[in-house]
């Protein structure tokens, strides 16, 4: 199977990988502001620093989302082309760059904003737009379901 040519703009990019940062890990996003919530009212000198530095770290996921993903930005938003057998995903961009992805080494499957999200391991993921895989989604789906058994459950 090969998708039409698709681009993926990194301000999207940036969105997608907060969220899907968000998701992972809500209870680690919620008990961080909690703790500096709680430092602040209950402790004195240099833990209440910690206790507000603590409030202010979830404002900073957008940010990290933006530096972590901006080699990967660089490649999604200069056109990008994907194709797949049996085992493998493999993203052809522009300038002869590529990656492969083991089929075996994705974990689960998300649709989400008009993305099929790839996710193969803590944090990492590979989105892919729904509308360039066009009415081949279904297809798509059921061969990473048949060749990956985690998927197949």
């Amino acid at each position: 199977m090969t998708s039409a040519p698709f681009r993926i703009p990194r301000y999207l990019l940036a969105r997608l990988s907060a969220e899907q940062y968000v998701r992972s890990f809500w209870w680690f996003v919620l008990v961080v502001p909690i703790f500096g919530i709680v430092a602040m009212v209950f402790s004195t000198g240099l833990l209440q620093v910690i206790g507000m530095f603590a409030i202010l770290w979830p404002v900073t996921i957008p940010a990290r989302a933006i530096l972590g993903g901006w080699k990967a930005g660089t490649f999604f938003s200069n056109g990008v082309t994907l194709e797949s057998d049996d085992s493998h995903l493999y993203f052809h961009g522009k300038d002869s760059e590529g990656m492969k992805l083991a089929i075996s080494a994705i974990r689960k499957v998300n649709l989400r904003h008009g993305f099929v999200l790839l996710s193969f391991g803590i944090g990492q993921f590979v989105a892919i737009p729904a509308e360039a895989l066009g009415d081949q989604v279904a297809t798509f789906l059921e061969t990473l379901r048949t060749h990956n058994e985690l998927l197949a459950k």
